[in-house]
């Protein structure tokens, strides 16, 4: 079953704007300045993110049909991150930021949160962006929240999905 599907995600400030989230870790490219956009509509977006599988699971984000998404382990708590590139933020300035999310059933609650931190790495993500909140909806809805950083410098974001196995 598949879970968690994400169209688009969207950084906003003062204007419309676009922010994106996917791949291993990789070395270092200069961080991008917003606008940004990304609607994960090619597989081209795995080169720019990271995806990090805490879990070791081998269930994981990754392209699917114009969206990313990560299915379901029934035997295993869900924890995995689709972190961002670096995006070079202004501290005190406010972010908009906007997801489009869908899960794969309606009768089953789903968990995800957003948040931001200074690495590409889960432990750095210590801000939140979209608090962690249950959905259940077969057909994309958007979240939003708003970042702001308290210094000027390079920030990333990171999408996780939070699902409990189902036990039989």
């Amino acid at each position: 079953m598949k879970i968690h599907r994400m169209k688009i995600s969207t950084l906003l400030l003062c204007a419309t704007f676009s922010l994106a989230t996917v791949a291993q870790p990789q070395a270092a490219t200069e961080p991008i300045t917003p606008p940004y956009a990304e609607s994960f509509a090619n597989d081209a977006f795995v080169n720019d993110y990271t995806i990090v599988d805490v879990n070791n699971d081998g269930v994981t984000w990754g392209p699917y049909l114009g969206s990313v998404q990560i299915s379901y382990n029934s035997n295993e708590a869900m924890n995995d991150w689709l972190i961002t590139p670096a995006l070079a933020l202004e501290g005190g300035k406010i972010y908009n930021f906007s997801i489009e999310v869908m899960t794969g059933s309606d009768s089953y609650n789903e968990s995800f949160e957003v948040m931001y931190g200074k690495e590409n790495t889960p432990e750095s993500m210590t801000e939140t962006i979209i608090e962690k909140m249950q959905v259940a909806h077969t057909v994309y809805k958007s979240y939003s929240g708003t970042l702001s950083p308290s210094e000027s410098g390079t920030t990333i974001s990171a999408y996780t999905g939070a699902a409990m196995p189902i036990c039989s």
